[in-house]
């Protein structure tokens, strides 16, 4: 069994972060206060800023990680008809 990894995505600044670094991964209840939680083993995200991705366990053809809600390009050929490059979202069921 793989050990699971995720990133997050800060919806205001427009990056990702990497959360292999953090030994614990938690969400912000704002009923309590943030000073009981600040760690610097631990990062506590607030869901409307940051959206939470879970690697799928693949790769590409780079050998970059694909996660969850991830954006991957795949040709396909459609026989006689032609040869088509599509965009598909990365989604867990």
């Amino acid at each position: 069994m793989r050990p699971l990894e995720f990133r997050a995505w800060d919806k205001e600044n427009k990056y990702f972060i990497d959360m292999q670094d953090r030994k614990y991964l938690g969400f912000l209840n704002t009923d309590l206060p943030t000073q009981m939680f600040q760690s610097p083993t631990m990062i506590l995200l607030d869901p409307e800023h940051f959206d939470l991705m879970q690697y799928t366990g693949l790769k590409d053809k780079n050998g970059e990680k694909i996660f969850e809600g991830d954006i991957c390009n795949a040709p396909h050929d459609f026989g006689p008809g032609g040869f088509h490059e599509k965009q598909f979202t990365v989604e867990f069921d």
